[in-house]
């Protein structure tokens, strides 16, 4: 029988936790099934599980602490670049570390983003701000003038001669830290950065289907989810972009009066 087992340490969301589940009873009844414990097959009866899609973004009020307490302990300009990155670029946390120097392209403003989730490789945008963030990580750790032919791993520790990658597992490490520093423990993981980017893209009026490319969804059903928003910012939205006409749909009678 198969197994599915999570990394020791790692936060799981609730959908995964499902995945998990389902895996586990899906195995047990084939184990079953093929050793004749059981007359018939019942992996098809148990379909997958709903769950719910709605986005764990980050409010806009919690941006600043987060990156501000990014910038004490070990690796400040490390830790504050890589939160930096992956809220201003949507990029996955397995992409953001196999970045290499050369995926930068400084002349053309765009980023390319290896085989990803999907096995797909695409290209985003490189906003200035994102720019000048990027070139300044380069020169903390000793690299000075982008080119375009250096295949050095671009997020490390060490710098120079023995740039090393880092892993998902250090950057989950140390974001937990982080999130537990400012309160948030449980409440958000290193993916709601991710999700956060693609709220703020729609809050922004970004069409969805760029939005899809954007971050390397298979299915635009995928990125569909980022419009659903906290209470509160579907109210900001509504009531700041479309406010009810009511002169017009109450002709003047604004008040009950007998």
């Amino acid at each position: 029988m198969r197994t599915c087992r999570p990394k020791k340490g790692v936060d799981l969301t609730p959908k995964t936790k499902n995945t998990y589940q389902q895996a586990i009873i899906k195995n047990l009844f084939e184990f079953a099934y093929t050793r004749k414990y059981i007359s018939e097959d019942l992996r098809h009866r148990f379909e997958n599980w709903a769950d719910d899609l709605n986005p764990r973004y980050l409010p806009d009020e919690y941006i600043e602490p987060l990156l501000n307490t990014a910038k004490i302990g070990s690796w400040p300009f490390l830790n504050w670049s890589i939160i930096y990155f992956i809220l201003t670029t949507g990029c996955r946390i397995s992409e953001t570390v196999r970045l290499r120097i050369c995926d930068f392209n400084i002349t053309e403003n765009i980023i390319f983003i290896r085989k990803s989730k999907n096995n797909t490789k695409r290209y985003v945008p490189m906003y200035p701000e994102v720019k000048i963030a990027i070139l300044d990580f380069l020169a903390r750790t000793g690299i000075y003038e982008w080119d375009v032919r250096n295949q050095d791993p671009f997020f490390t520790k060490r710098c120079y001669d023995t740039r090393q990658p880092i892993s998902i597992r250090n950057v989950q490490y140390w974001m937990d830290k982080i999130y537990t520093t400012i309160g948030m423990k449980g409440d958000y993981t290193v993916h709601s950065m991710r999700h956060t980017f693609a709220v703020n893209c729609i809050k922004e009026g970004m069409p969805i289907e760029i939005l899809q490319q954007v971050l390397g969804h298979k299915s635009i059903e995928t990125t569909r989810i980022y419009v659903h928003m906290l209470p509160i910012d579907l109210k900001n939205e509504v009531t700041k972009k479309y406010p009810f006409p009511y002169e017009k749909l109450m002709n003047g009678h604004c008040s009950f009066v007998i």
